[in-house]
């Protein structure tokens, strides 16, 4: 009976490794396109692909008992975040009217 409380534990250094791993991919992925000749609305559209698939991460992580590498994504994508806020108020503020 003693088995089938027997879970195992997620090993905390290799969850924070995945988390810092899959934001450093994230932040490549949406430094290269920002440095690209394409049109803005690729850049957001591609800059909102990658931050939606590192929130569904997040969530991922959090549900399956991963909290270390839920959090260190959590903490190190919110700089992505922050600069998409940025960017989209200044577009605004910069548009004809």
């Amino acid at each position: 009976m003693s088995d089938i409380n027997n879970t195992k534990k997620p090993d905390t250094l290799l969850d924070i490794l995945i988390g810092v791993t899959i934001s450093v991919i994230a932040y490549l992925i949406v430094w290269f396109v920002s440095f690209g000749r394409i049109h803005i609305t690729y850049f957001a559209l591609i800059d909102f692909l990658v931050v939606a698939i590192a929130v569904f991460l997040i969530v991922k992580f959090y549900r399956i008992e991963h909290r270390a590498a839920a959090t260190t994504m959590l903490v190190l994508m919110s700089p992505i975040v922050l600069v998409m806020l940025i960017m989209g108020s200044c577009g605004l503020l910069i548009l004809p009217h």
